[in-house]
């Protein structure tokens, strides 16, 4: 009698698992080393451009999945509701769109160990950091094992991100 393919499939996944668990959880933990540093660096960045604002994240121009989850986080933790916020959260700040309004006058002081923090080549490669740290994640997270080919070379990015935001 043959197993169902499901139970198979759940098998082999397991099995993949074991094999990369050393490289996941390296990747899990520098990702949450990123994340605690964003939490950190971005709201100050943001709140010394514009100290006369009681609050960092004071018009801030989000996407409406950006404006849920900044409300969700001011209903979790009304002071600090940076130590609610997702990495996507932070990704979405840090991504091209926000180049003139954010980055330019006050987010690439975040990344103080970055060679010409305000050029677009400097910002592009950010960007491109973030998004594929954003990726190994949630491929980490909902286990889409298949998919980690790419691990080390996404996890040099977020050691890359970690390394110029500095301490």
């Amino acid at each position: 009698m043959s197993e169902p393919s499901g139970t198979i499939k759940i098998m082999h996944r397991l099995a993949e698992f074991e094999r990369n668990r050393e490289a996941i959880l390296h990747a899990y933990s520098q990702i949450g080393i990123l994340e605690l540093r964003l939490r950190s660096k971005v709201p100050t960045a943001l709140a010394e451009a514009k100290p006369k604002q009681e609050n960092w994240f004071e018009n801030l121009r989000l996407n409406e999945k950006g404006v849920e989850d900044l409300k969700r986080a001011r209903q979790q933790k009304p002071i600090f509701p940076e130590d609610m916020l997702s990495l996507s959260f932070w990704r979405y700040l840090l991504s091209n769109r926000h180049y003139g309004d954010l980055w330019l006058p006050n987010l690439h002081k975040a990344f103080p160990k970055v060679e010409s923090p305000k050029s677009h080549g400097t910002f592009k490669a950010i960007d491109q950091a973030m998004n594929s740290s954003l990726r190994l994640r949630n491929k980490i997270a909902h286990y889409n094992l298949d998919e980690l080919k790419s691990i080390e070379h996404s996890v040099k990015k977020t050691e890359w991100l970690i390394q110029i935001m500095g301490d």
